[in-house]
C-alpha cells in the first residue's frame, strides 16, 4: 500500500481551518487524507487507523483536538506504534492540556500547543511561508473561535461552514479554503448558502428564547437549551442565550450527547473536567451517554427528561467546581 499523510482534525470551522492551512502551506502536493472527528472519538478512529494502514502511514497531523484524562492512555498507545513503525506523528492544539498528557504525548509526536490563538493560527505559525491569504482565515476563524468577534468577515465564514454538518461538506469548504486566493472569493462562492443559513437562524432565535431553563446552583446562574437544528450554530446559539438570559454559565445540550458550555465569568473547563471533557475557561465541551430511556422519550417527542437529565449531571459537577474566575485577559 502506498505511503500516505493522514490529518484528523475537529469537526468545527477551526478544525476545518486547520486542517486547509496545513494542506495548503504543506501538503498541498502530496497524497493525504482527511478526517473530521469529534474529540470523543479520537481513540476510536485512531485504532481505525492501525488497522487500515499500520506501516504504510508516511505521516499523521492531529488538529484543534485535546485529549482528555478518560482516553489519554489509548491515544498514547495508538500514537506509539504508529511512531515505532515509522510514521511522523504531529499535533497541533490550543486548548489546556494537563502536565501528563504533554509528557506522554511529547514522547511519541512532534506538540505545538499555543493557549493564545485558535488551532488554525497554531498550524500557521509553524510554517515559515505564510501570505496574506493564510492571514486573514486565521483572523476570520479566531474570531469566533476564541470569541473575540472582531473580524468582519468572520460571521459570514462561520455560517458558511454549518450549511450542512456532514463530511462531504466540511470537504467541500475545505477544498475551497485551498485553492481560492482570497477569503472573499471563498465567501462570494458561499453566499448563496450563507442566505439560507441566516434566514433560518434568525426564525430560531425566537423558538430557542422560549425554550431556556434557568437553575440557580449555588451562587451560578445556570442557563441551558437542547438543540435540535442545525441551521444555527452551537457558539452563535450560546452567545445569543448568554446575552438575553443573564445566566453565569450557558449550556448546549445536543441529544445525541455531546455538550458545550460558555460563560463569560466561570471557568467552564473546570466544569467540562467533571464530565470527562475538556477545552478553555470561556468555552469547553464534554460528552454525556444519555441513558436510551431519554433517547427514547425525546424521539417520541418528550424533551424534558432528556434535558432534566443533562442539566442534574452538569449541575452536579458545577457544585462541585463553583465559579472559578474567567481571567481578564480571557
Amino acid at each position: 500500500m502506498e505511503n500516505i499523510h493522514v490529518v484528523v482534525t475537529h469537526t468545527d470551522l477551526d478544525g476545518i481551518g486547520s486542517a486547509a492551512v496545513y494542506i495548503r502551506l504543506g501538503s498541498k502536493d502530496e497524497k493525504y487524507k482527511v478526517m473530521f472527528v469529534e474529540p470523543n472519538e479520537l481513540p476510536e478512529i485512531l485504532e481505525d487507523l492501525w488497522e487500515g494502514y499500520k506501516g504504510s502511514l508516511k505521516k499523521l497531523s492531529i488538529m484543534d483536538l485535546a485529549p482528555n484524562p478518560g482516553n489519554i492512555e489509548r491515544i498514547f498507545v495508538i500514537l506509539k506504534a504508529f511512531r515505532d513503525s515509522g510514521a511522523r506523528i504531529e499535533w497541533f492544539d490550543h486548548h489546556e492540556w494537563d502536565e501528563e498528557a504533554v509528557a506522554k504525548i511529547s514522547s511519541v509526536a512532534e506538540l505545538r500547543i499555543d493557549k493564545s490563538t485558535c488551532a488554525t493560527g497554531v498550524v500557521a505559525s509553524s510554517f515559515e511561508e505564510r501570505d496574506q491569504y493564510i492571514a486573514s482565515i486565521v483572523s476570520a476563524i479566531c474570531s469566533l473561535d476564541l470569541w473575540r468577534f472582531h473580524d468582519p468577515l468572520s460571521p459570514w465564514l462561520a455560517r458558511l461552514s454549518i450549511y450542512r454538518r456532514d463530511d462531504l461538506w466540511r470537504s467541500i469548504l475545505l477544498e475551497m479554503l485551498v485553492k481560492s486566493g482570497t477569503l472573499e472569493e471563498v465567501i462570494t462562492w458561499g453566499r448563496r448558502y450563507i442566505e439560507r443559513v441566516v434566514d433560518r437562524e434568525l426564525s430560531l432565535y425566537n423558538y430557542y428564547r422560549k425554550r431556556i431553563r434557568i437553575v440557580n446552583v449555588d451562587d451560578v446562574r445556570l442557563a441551558s437549551v437542547v438543540k435540535k437544528h442545525r441551521e444555527i450554530s452551537t457558539s452563535n446559539l450560546a452567545h445569543y442565550i448568554l446575552s438575553i438570559s443573564g445566566g453565569d454559565i450557558v449550556l448546549v445540550i445536543n441529544p445525541s450527547g455531546p455538550l458545550s458550555l460558555r460563560s463569560r465569568r466561570c471557568d467552564v473547563r473546570m466544569v467540562a473536567l467533571k464530565l470527562g471533557g475538556g477545552g478553555h475557561r470561556p468555552a469547553a465541551g464534554a460528552f454525556m451517554k444519555v441513558p436510551l430511556l431519554h433517547r427514547i422519550l425525546y424521539r417520541l417527542g418528550l424533551e424534558s427528561p432528556l434535558h432534566s437529565y443533562v442539566l442534574s449531571r452538569v449541575a452536579a459537577a458545577v457544585r462541585s467546581t463553583g465559579c472559578m474566575a474567567i481571567a481578564p485577559s480571557i
